[in-house]
């Protein structure tokens, strides 16, 4: 019994020393973005999902509103390219179908920082400005 118990404990205790900080505490950065999304008639285009490429905005942030406009943020992996793309989700219901658009903000991006005890590489915010969708029905 007392050389199981030992072993129990050796193995939690190597299992302890696995988890490292960078397990525990895995690096973040914030993104902001905000656009303005309208069609080929400068119309603004609600229902309009725009997210950051392999990630995910929470809730609804990353809808656009009846103006077109958008405002979102997420925590994301500092990544040194990025492209913003925006879908149609809602389809007929905003008044017509639009093609899927992407937008390199890879420039405009702010480099990561060493980051802090909890994880943080900094920030970034980017004003995209208007997105022209063209619509894809013909």
């Amino acid at each position: 019994m007392k050389k199981l118990m030992i072993l129990c404990a050796l193995v939690a205790l190597s299992l302890l020393q696995g988890c490292s900080r960078e397990t525990l505490w895995p690096d973040y950065y914030v993104l902001w973005i905000t656009a303005h999304v309208v069609d080929e008639q400068s119309n603004p285009i609600q229902g309009i999902y725009a997210y950051p490429e392999g990630f995910e905005f929470p809730g609804r942030e990353g809808y656009t509103d009846y103006k077109g406009d958008v405002g979102a943020n997420a925590h994301i992996v500092p990544v040194k390219s990025l492209n913003i793309i925006f879908e149609d989700v809602d389809g007929e219901y905003n008044g017509g179908v639009y093609e899927r658009t992407v937008v390199d903000i890879s420039d405009r991006l702010t480099p990561p920082t060493p980051r802090d005890k909890w994880g943080f590489c900094g920030s970034s915010f980017v004003e995209i400005g208007d997105v022209v969708m063209k619509s894809s029905v013909n």
